[in-house]
């Protein structure tokens, strides 16, 4: 079993196991926004900018055939994301 660093509590280490990617989601998944981490300050600055900030709720609302690039609905409006850009984005799915 694999041990948890001494700063990182057992809660911490659950919240995090309930976390998934955007990117992996299908369409129709309801989802809450936890964080926004991505491999550049710009792409992550840019999706904070789109109103994809904690809290927020949103839906995937297609996937294209080839898996690139998704479709969102949040905040009344619909956005379109390359799979690695949404990779950026941590949520919890909202139980339906």
């Amino acid at each position: 079993m694999k041990e948890l660093p001494e700063s990182e509590s057992t809660e911490e280490a659950e919240t995090k196991s309930k976390e998934k990617s955007l990117g992996s989601l299908s369409a129709g998944t309801l989802c809450d926004v936890v964080r926004v981490s991505g491999p550049s300050r710009e792409l992550c600055l840019a999706l904070l900018s789109f109103g994809i900030v904690p809290g927020t709720r949103l839906e995937v609302i297609h996937t294209a055939p080839l898996d690139d690039p998704i479709t969102i609905r949040l905040r009344g409006f619909s956005l379109s994301l390359r799979r690695e850009e949404a990779n950026s984005v941590y949520v919890w799915i909202v139980p339906t």
